[in-house]
């Protein structure tokens, strides 16, 4: 009976799927001053998944780690166009 229920507990835990967490990269047009990172930044924020944001205004660019589960890339270049950013992602090794 014990290891019957190993078995099941096994077979259970098998099947239970974790969301992916993932991080991307997006060149952000537009974001010129000071204030520009925070309004991006809180866009995304108010996204159900999004985990984490970090805007550089030098750079100008948004690098955000979220849920897949919860949120894919258009998502988030949609949160940030409506918040008057143009977002376009990018690729590794390409500026």
């Amino acid at each position: 009976m014990k290891k019957l229920f190993i078995i099941a507990t096994l077979s259970l835990m098998s099947t239970v799927t974790h969301a992916a967490i993932e991080t991307v990269t997006f060149k952000i047009a537009k974001m010129n001053c000071a204030t520009c990172p925070v309004v991006v930044e809180g866009a995304l924020y108010d996204l159900d998944g999004v985990e984490k944001v970090v805007t550089s205004l030098d750079d100008k660019t948004a690098i955000v780690t979220f849920n897949d589960e919860k949120l894919n890339v258009t998502d988030l270049m949609t949160a940030t166009e409506n918040a008057g950013f143009t977002a376009v992602q990018m690729i590794k090794g390409k500026k």
